[in-house]
């Protein structure tokens, strides 16, 4: 897709599973192609699934509770290149505007937002988060969230029928949106594209002049909760979409 498509923003619905089962090996090769691409201008986004932070769950009764090795995270989700996509369920007024945002977690269904901490990869030095985040040594999934809660998601039209998606599915390309509109933009003002996102994600999160997410505190998943600024459940917080976009142009001109 890199040699066909150079510069191509990349929407990733992929789970290999728990990532402790691998090895760091079994994902290099995927984190060479990703490193390729994003020299090429490509920005790649990952759902972290919906198993609300059980991503190492499997062959039990969905009824047992949940134990200390069904916790985990999806290893492409997990892998540093990707920029890693949470859920929220969201509150709109009858205009669409934005009123409230919480954590998406189905406690019936054991759904919701996944994240965690990485077992295979290190904590990256443009992740810059608070020190109750997360283990300071590993690399923390998600990086950022969008409206994942089926009963709160988005209405599209598929085989001619409306219908209301959700699921961390919608989330990332719903970030995959944001990333094209904004290497649109970028491309009118003589700018490469974003390419690797996750740097200038920490970088707007840390200090920008607008705030360019929305900080989900209520709620949680079935292992973390929802905290004030980074956590383990929604990432950073949902796009403040006008904001972001001109926090990133901010950016992006300086380092030009």
């Amino acid at each position: 897709v890199d040699r066909q498509f150079p510069g191509a923003v990349w929407s990733f619905s992929v789970g290999w599973g728990c990532d402790r089962l691998m090895t760091a090996a079994d994902l290099a090769p995927v984190r060479s192609a990703l490193a390729t691409a994003h020299r090429h201008g490509t920005t790649a986004f990952d759902a972290t699934g919906d198993m609300a932070g059980l991503e190492c769950r499997g062959g039990k009764r969905w009824s047992d509770p949940p134990g200390p090795d069904d916790v985990g995270v999806d290893a492409v989700a997990s892998v540093p290149e990707m920029t890693a996509v949470g859920g929220t369920t969201l509150s709109t007024d009858a205009t669409g505007a934005w009123l409230a945002e919480q954590s998406w977690y189905d406690v019936p269904l054991t759904q919701g937002s996944a994240g965690g901490a990485s077992a295979l990869f290190g904590r990256p030095p443009w992740q810059t988060v608070n020190a109750a985040a997360g283990p300071s040594d590993r690399r923390l999934v998600p990086d950022v969230a969008a409206v994942a809660d089926p009963f709160t998601g988005v209405r599209f039209v598929y085989r001619q029928q409306v219908v209301t998606g959700g699921g961390t599915s919608q989330a990332a390309p719903l970030w995959a949106g944001i990333a094209a509109v904004v290497n649109q933009l970028l491309a009118d003002q003589g700018l490469r594209p974003l390419g690797d996102l996750n740097p200038l994600l920490y970088a707007v999160a840390k200090g920008s002049a607008l705030p360019g997410f929305r900080d989900i505190e209520l709620g949680g998943n079935a292992v973390s909760p929802g905290n004030p600024g980074y956590d383990m459940v929604t990432g950073l917080g949902s796009p403040n979409v006008g904001n972001l976009v001109k926090d990133i142009l901010l950016l992006r001109t300086e380092r030009a």
